[in-house]
């Protein structure tokens, strides 16, 4: 069951705060003999946010732009 908190939970809340058009994601899973182990406290959504913001900085950097302004623009509009 722990290969579900990195795979499943984490690819549902990687989009966040942003209007995410599309998204792709690949993992990899080892198998090993050692007891398996799994998230202490938020399940997956720490390590998504953390990838997610990374990405939006990064973005930002290849385009130009400032991070924040990147952000601003897309954000997830209310109804």
């Amino acid at each position: 069951m722990a290969q579900f908190i990195p795979t499943v939970l984490f690819s549902k809340v990687l989009p966040g705060v942003y209007d995410v058009q599309s998204l792709a994601m690949r993992t990899v899973e080892v198998y090993t003999n050692t007891a398996q182990v799994d998230a202490y406290r938020g399940a997956g959504r720490p390590e998504a946010i953390y990838v997610l913001e990374r990405s939006m900085d990064h973005a930002a950097r290849e385009i130009g732009e400032g991070p924040w302004a990147l952000r601003q623009r897309n954000f997830v509009k209310p109804n």
